[in-house]
């Protein structure tokens, strides 16, 4: 911001007293994107306007709408809306199924319901809980907790807290953990934050045999894989973020390249999907300036010589 204020009053009079004073250009674009939420928060229904356009995620959408109704309830027979909770979470499935995404949108609405008093939300791996040395384990997983406390702390990777088959770091890996568990018990956090853990099913397992609490503790919600349609609707929605329109034929040439993706031990749902966007808007710019006679409406409309083969497909996605 000094940097930005010294150049933009550069040659004006040093008794100036506007000289020294900062304003509205003077902040980074990226500075006011991450104060936009707490100046102008958005609403409800704004949030759930966009979970919605999201593919999928019937499973944290049905929590979301419990606890408004659970809300309603407690307002409408005075029983106490200060009695729900925000709960704990396992964000569980596969790579690219929007469990990253969905849990900061989830955050907004629990504190535009008024369940957490902040849109604070806090992102950490496993690891970064996990120290190299005695104590500090125990220092960072504190900080972060107490740092969550009326906001959203979300977990990815939480596999990695696992201990039950680890000899190597497995003494921090379970002092990091039982600082949580403590941490959950508190019923006054419980009351105050909302914490996520996510990762792969198939990795989980690890960390619910490492404390079999937790399941009884922590609420289970499903992140399915995408269908080779859905994701399909995934690839269409980020033509439709970007401006672009699609020809006829495109959604049949991609389905049956999805389709073959899905095979494949390294398809990444969404993630594959905005790969393959990626790749076929390239494309389609690269016709568009290659042409000196292309017609206006092609020139942000993907049509099917755009599209990669699904032997394309596979070796891109496999290079990810």
């Amino acid at each position: 911001m000094k940097r930005a204020r010294l150049a933009r009053t550069e040659g004006m009079n040093p008794d100036d007293p506007l000289k020294y004073e900062y304003v509205l250009s003077d902040i980074p674009e990226r500075a006011l994107a991450m104060i936009e939420g707490l100046v102008n928060p958005r609403s409800f229904d704004d949030i759930m306007s966009e979970l919605n356009e999201q593919i999928g995620l019937s499973g944290l959408k049905d929590v979301i709408m419990r606890k408004r109704e659970d809300l309603m309830y407690a307002r409408s027979t005075g029983e106490g809306a200060d009695e729900i909770i925000p709960g704990y979470y396992f964000f569980v499935g596969g790579p690219g199924t929007g469990k990253s995404t969905s849990a900061r949108l989830f955050g907004e609405c629990l504190h535009q319901l008024g369940v957490v008093r902040t849109s604070n939300f806090y992102s950490c791996t496993a690891k970064d809980l996990i120290g190299q040395y005695v104590g500090e384990t125990d220092k960072k997983t504190y900080n972060l907790l107490k740092k969550s406390i009326n906001g959203t702390l979300f977990i990815d990777e939480a596999y990695s807290l696992s201990y039950a088959d680890d000899f190597s770091g497995g003494s921090f890996k379970k002092e990091a953990l039982e600082q949580i568990i403590a941490f959950l018990d508190e019923p006054e956090n419980r009351k105050r934050c909302c914490v996520i853990f996510a990762g792969y099913m198939r990795d989980m397992q690890g960390l619910y045999k490492s404390n079999a609490g937790m399941r009884s503790r922590v609420e289970e919600v499903h992140f399915r894989d995408y269908s080779a349609e859905e994701t399909y609707d995934i690839f269409a929605l980020f033509c439709r973020k970007n401006g672009y329109a699609i020809s006829p034929g495109v959604r049949e040439r991609c389905v049956e390249g999805f389709a073959r993706l899905k095979t494949l031990e390294y398809f990444a749902n969404g993630r594959t999907a905005r790969t393959i966007f990626e790749r076929t808007a390239s494309r389609m710019k690269r016709r568009v300036v290659r042409s000196a006679d292309t017609p206006d409406e092609l020139k942000r409309t993907i049509l099917t010589e755009d599209l990669l083969s699904a032997e394309e497909m596979i070796r891109e996605i496999g290079s990810e």
